[in-house]
């Protein structure tokens, strides 16, 4: 009889704890092949994309407080659309690709703001890992997204000027099977 209840109690346990995910948040699937990373140095006027995308994301407008994203995009993959300034760009001066294949985001936390969230991350470019606030919103099945950076922070000197090593980041992620 105790082996019974126990059981049954770890059933129910394992139940409600499964379930959690569906009353808490509900996990995005964002269509990665389909998603679109678009840079923008604009004293320069450079435009770039990057691609290889893998996202990770749990969101439940009802709980913001349980959100979490984490995404990765691939070095290799960035296209300026001139193939020298490519291979310069992913070179050891600066990105490097080799040696650090990937860049990194992971969320911190989320603000409602009027038109969407703000969402506080960490991104990792190289050794290096600074706070980025990206501005989301999410309609018609896509999360689009913008943000800035200054390059220098990352120790890529675009220019020996701070204010010509800002990029701004547009970000259109498509999601599967959007629940609106």
């Amino acid at each position: 009889m105790l082996l019974f209840k126990n059981t049954l109690i770890l059933l129910i346990g394992a139940w409600i704890f499964s379930a959690l995910p569906s009353f808490w948040g509900a996990s995005f699937q964002i269509l990665d092949a389909e998603a679109r990373i678009h840079l923008h140095i604009p004293t320069d006027d450079i435009t770039a994309s990057i691609g290889g995308l893998k996202t990770d994301i749990s969101f439940d407008p009802a709980h913001p407080d349980h959100f979490t994203m984490t995404a990765e995009v691939k070095v290799a993959t960035l296209a300026t659309g001139n193939a020298i300034r490519d291979i310069r760009y992913t070179s050891r001066k600066f990105l490097s690709r080799k040696k650090y294949p990937v860049i990194h985001f992971k969320s911190e936390k989320i603000q409602p703001v009027a038109n969407g969230y703000l969402v506080t991350g960490l991104l990792k470019i190289k050794d290096t890992e600074k706070p980025m606030v990206l501005d989301l919103t999410y309609g018609n099945g896509v999360i689009q997204g913008v943000s800035s950076i200054n390059l220098l922070d990352f120790g890529i000197p675009i220019s020996e000027i701070r204010r010509e090593n800002k990029l701004d980041v547009y970000l259109y992620l498509p999601v599967a099977n959007p629940e609106e």
